[in-house]
């Protein structure tokens, strides 16, 4: 019973806590960082061209052949401020890891892994850094050009 007893208090919102611990080590958060920019891109895209293709085969928007297409150049806009901001939030989260990673280590692994460290993190950064261009240039064709050629 007494055992019992030594157990540490768990409040309501510490359940996340074995995550968080889990989710300490550099390499698993870089990994974070990069895979989470790369899905946010990818969807991006998936989302606006699949939006415009529908747009113009099914006329949602109240777009006409022609028209300006307004509403889905509005929507088009949200989803890029939102795809920017979470791809521009794991970017700074791998900045953080690539100024704050420290090559010192016990052994000749861990400092093999503390080396790497900065590495990864840096070029994770110019991934995203990357997604986040590719997706502010592909603003320029949703305002220059019409929505549906028919």
């Amino acid at each position: 019973m007494s055992e019992h007893l030594d157990l540490p208090l768990e409040l309501p919102h510490q359940p996340v806590a074995p995550m968080h611990n889990k989710m300490r080590s550099p390499v698993q958060r870089i990994l974070l960082c990069f895979i989470g920019g790369t899905l946010v891109w990818a969807l991006y895209f998936v989302f606006v061209y699949s939006l415009n293709s529908l747009t113009c085969v099914w006329g949602w928007f109240a777009t006409s052949a022609g028209g300006s297409g307004m509403g889905l150049k509005i929507i088009q806009t949200i989803a890029t401020v939102v795809a920017t901001a979470l791809i521009a939030y794991f970017a700074f989260g791998a900045f953080q890891l690539w100024r704050g990673a420290g090559t010192e280590g016990e052994s000749e692994e861990a400092e093999t892994i503390s080396a790497r460290t900065p590495m990864l993190a840096f070029v994770t950064l110019l991934v995203n850094i990357l997604y986040i261009l590719i997706i502010v240039v592909s603003l320029v064709p949703i305002f220059v050009l019409p929505v549906c050629f028919r």
